[in-house]
C-alpha cells in the first residue's frame, strides 16, 4: 500500500491536531451524548462517566499514535501490518459502518430542524400535512442537501470545515449560555428551598449504582471508538511523539469531555428529554425558527465530511465504484436507516455502530503489544474469523442472546481478547522481520 510519508507531508503542531479533533468532535450528536446521560443516570454518575469514559479512550489512543507518529503510517496500513493483507479489509469495514451510521444520526437531527422550519412557513401550514409525513420529507430532503453538499469531494470539505467551526462553536457558546440562564432563573426562584434540593440530590443514588455507572461509561466509549481507531490517520504527521501525545491528553482529558459536559449541563438544568426541545425552549417566538437554522446548517457542514469519508471508504471497499455512486450509495443508505426508529434512540444506535471499531480496535492493540514480546502472528483469515467473533458477540449480547458481563462493548473486548490469545498460542507463523520499531 502506497502512502505519504513524512517527506510529502507538513509536520503537524500539537496545537493544529488539537484543533482538526476539535473541530470534529464539535457537533451535535456530542452535545446530546452529554445530555442523555445527565437525564437517564443523573448529573453525579454522567460526570464521574465523562472522566473515566474519556481516560480510557485516552489510555486506548497513546499506543496508537505513538505507533502512527513513528511509522508514519495511516490506521488501514497499519492494520495491513500488523494482521496481514485482510487487516485493511477489517478496517475499512470497521470504520465504513458506523461513519454511514453517523451520517443518519446527524440526518435524523437534521431532518428534525427541517420540519420546523417547513411548518413555520406558509408552504408548510397550505399543505396542512401531518407531522409523521413532514419529518419523513424533512429527513430526505436532508440526506439530499447532504449528499450535493461533497459533491465535489475534498475541495467541498475544505470549505465546509471553514464554515463548520464557527457555527459549532456558536452552538456550543449558544447551549450552554441557555443552560446558565436558564438554571440561574430557577435557582432565584427556589433560593429558600436551596439546602433541600441539594440534599435531595445528595441523596438520588441509583440502587444499582455500579451498573449504572458501567452503562453511562460504555455510551461515552461508544461515541468516541471510532475516532480513536481512525487517529493514526491523522497523527502520522505530528511532529514528534511527545507532540502526538500531548494532543492527544488535551482532547480526551480536555476538548471532548467539555463539549460533552456543555450538553450535560443543559440535561442538568432542562426538564425535557429531548435536546432539540430544550434549545428552542424561551419566551421569544423566534427562538425555535433561529435555533432549527442554526442547527440544520451545522448538521449540513458537518455531515457532509461525514459522508465524504463514509464514500471514500466505499471507494477502497469496492474499487469499481467511483466517487459519485459511492457518494449516492452511502447517502442513500443513510437517509434510509436516518428514517428509521433507530436513529432516534440515541444510546442503542451509538452502542451497535461501535462494535465493529471496538473489535478492530482491541486486534490492533493487542498485536501492538504482543509485537514487543514475540514475532508470532496468526495466518491473515484467523483475525478476520476472530473480528467477526467479536462483532457477533456484541450482537448477541445487545439482543439478549448471550452476555458473559451484561455490557455489550465489555463482552466484544472479552471475546476478541480471548480469541487472540488463543490464536497466538498456537501460531507457528512470524510477523515480518523488518517491523518498524
Amino acid at each position: 500500500m502506497n502512502l505519504p510519508t513524512l517527506k510529502t507531508q507538513p509536520e503537524q503542531s500539537w496545537y493544529t491536531l488539537t484543533a482538526i479533533q476539535a473541530g470534529g468532535a464539535l457537533c451535535l450528536p456530542v452535545l446530546i451524548v452529554g445530555y442523555i446521560l445527565a437525564h437517564q443516570y443523573g448529573w453525579r454518575t454522567a460526570l464521574l462517566a465523562l472522566f473515566v469514559g474519556n481516560l480510557i479512550l485516552c489510555i486506548a489512543a497513546l499506543p496508537l499514535v505513538i505507533m502512527a507518529t513513528r511509522t508514519r503510517l495511516s490506521t488501514l496500513a497499519l492494520a495491513e501490518l500488523l494482521l496481514g493483507k485482510i487487516g485493511a479489509t477489517i478496517g475499512t469495514i470497521s470504520l465504513l459502518i458506523p461513519l454511514v451510521g453517523w451520517t443518519a444520526l446527524q440526518c435524523a437531527l437534521m431532518g428534525r430542524s427541517l420540519q420546523v422550519l417547513l411548518l413555520h412557513t406558509r408552504l408548510g401550514s397550505a399543505l396542512s400535512i401531518s407531522p409523521e409525513i413532514s419529518l419523513v420529507l424533512a429527513t430526505c430532503l436532508a440526506g439530499l442537501l447532504i449528499t450535493i453538499a461533497c459533491r465535489r469531494g475534498i475541495q467541498s470539505i475544505s470549505t465546509l470545515t471553514k464554515l463548520s467551526i464557527p457555527l459549532s462553536v456558536t452552538l456550543a457558546l449558544y447551549a450552554a449560555w441557555h443552560a446558565l440562564s436558564t438554571s440561574c432563573a430557577a435557582l432565584a426562584a427556589k433560593l429558600p428551598a436551596l439546602p433541600l434540593i441539594l440534599s435531595a440530590i445528595d441523596t438520588s443514588l441509583y440502587p444499582g449504582l455500579f451498573i449504572s455507572l458501567a452503562s453511562a461509561i460504555a455510551l461515552v466509549i461508544a461515541t468516541s471508538a471510532s475516532a480513536v481507531v481512525d487517529l493514526p490517520t491523522y497523527y502520522r504527521s505530528a511532529q514528534s511523539v511527545r507532540t502526538g501525545i500531548i494532543s492527544i491528553i488535551l482532547v480526551f482529558l480536555l476538548v471532548v469531555p467539555g463539549i460533552e459536559g456543555i450538553g450535560l449541563l443543559v440535561g442538568a438544568c432542562s426538564a425535557t428529554t429531548d435536546f432539540l426541545d430544550a434549545l428552542c425552549a424561551g419566551s421569544n417566538a423566534c427562538t425555535p425558527v433561529l435555533v432549527n437554522i442554526l442547527l440544520a446548517v451545522t448538521g449540513l457542514v458537518t455531515t457532509a465530511s461525514t459522508l465524504f469519508s463514509a464514500a471514500t471508504a466505499c471507494t477502497v471497499l469496492a474499487p469499481r465504484l467511483t466517487y459519485l455512486q459511492a457518494r449516492v450509495l452511502m447517502g442513500t443508505c443513510s437517509t434510509t436507516l436516518a428514517l428509521m426508529p433507530l436513529a432516534h434512540a440515541y444510546e442503542t444506535a451509538l452502542i451497535w455502530l461501535s462494535l465493529t471499531t471496538v473489535s478492530m480496535g482491541t486486534l490492533v492493540l493487542g498485536m501492538l503489544l504482543v509485537r514487543q514480546k514475540t514475532l508470532a502472528r496468526p495466518r491473515s483469515w484467523t483475525f478476520l474469523v476472530i473480528w467477526i467473533g467479536g462483532c457477533l458477540a456484541g450482537v448477541a449480547s445487545m439482543t439478549g442472546l448471550f452476555s458473559p458481563t451484561g455490557h455489550p462493548l465489555v463482552d466484544v473486548v472479552m471475546i476478541t481478547s480471548l480469541a487472540l490469545i488463543i490464536a497466538l498460542r498456537f501460531s507457528k507463523r512470524n510477523l515480518p522481520k523488518k517491523l518498524p520499531a
